[in-house]
């Protein structure tokens, strides 16, 4: 099916950031989208270990016809959160850079929590971003949980598992804004790690898991994003207006001393 833009369809533009740990899946979501616009069959070809070396990157736009409209798809994947080369802190620098480079708005920040994967080093670097974030703009109808590697565990695990991050507990607990969240459960998986009678399974999963994630992150046709650019901005704005103030106290105080 061709995916060429139409003369007179409506344009709509979706910028999403993916995070989450490494191999997480993350990177099969991304995998999934893109082969969704042009085959019928998704194939999972990434290697399975993450590959995003960068702190945050780009994926090139992905154009989607859906419901008479065009969609223009843009994924910003991320470094995996807990590896033991970073830490979210230590890649804000790069946030912010690309922020000032092209990243004005953002529509959904989608966190990839697997099922098999749950600390309190992940819980801590959780809490930092979505504080980092919420400065950015982020609210609770921006964010999307997705609980991966669902249909490999019993129903029953899966939502002890959901039960478990999103009640506080002593040492385990995630900011309120995420417990309210929008949750989707999923299976992105990379069929290259899995044996090959379970990987025509793992294929049909990953094609209904694309096919539920792209309709959340294009059914809400009126969400407002939220504008980093503007935030940061205003933020070096506000900085630089107490550095001035700070200045002039300095200057009225030494006018004093004189007189």
């Amino acid at each position: 099916q061709s995916q060429r833009r139409k003369l007179g369809t409506p344009v709509v533009e979706r910028n999403v950031i993916l995070v989450g740990t490494s191999g997480s899946g993350k990177s099969e979501i991304i995998n999934g989208i893109t082969h969704y616009c042009d085959k019928s069959v998704v194939e999972a070809k990434l290697a399975p270990k993450s590959v995003t070396k960068e702190a945050i990157f780009g994926v090139d736009p992905i154009s989607i016809e859906q419901n008479g409209k065009q969609y223009i798809l843009k994924l910003f994947d991320t470094r995996g959160l807990t590896d033991s080369f970073s830490t979210f802190t230590s890649m804000i620098p790069k946030w912010n850079e690309l922020v000032r480079r092209e990243l004005q708005a953002v529509h959904f920040v989608v966190f990839v929590i697997p099922v098999d994967r749950l600390s309190k080093s992940l819980l801590d670097e959780i809490s930092i971003m979505v504080t980092f974030l919420i400065k950015w703009g982020m609210k609770k109808c921006h964010i999307i949980l997705v609980i991966n590697k669902c249909d490999f565990f019993k129903t029953s695990v899966v939502d002890e598992f959901v039960e478990e991050f999103l009640t506080p507990s002593e040492g385990f607990s995630i900011p309120q804004i995420l417990r309210e969240a929008k949750i989707i459960k999923t299976c992105f998986l990379n069929r290259n790690v899995l044996e090959e009678q379970v990987a025509e399974l793992a294929e049909d999963k990953l094609v209904s898991s694309t096919n539920l994630l792209l309709d959340t992150l294009l059914c809400n046709e009126t969400i407002v994003p939220f504008r980093p650019r503007e935030a940061v901005m205003n933020e070096a704005l506000k900085k630089r207006e107490a550095e001035l103030a700070k200045i002039k106290v300095e200057q009225r105080r030494q006018g004093c001393v004189i007189a």
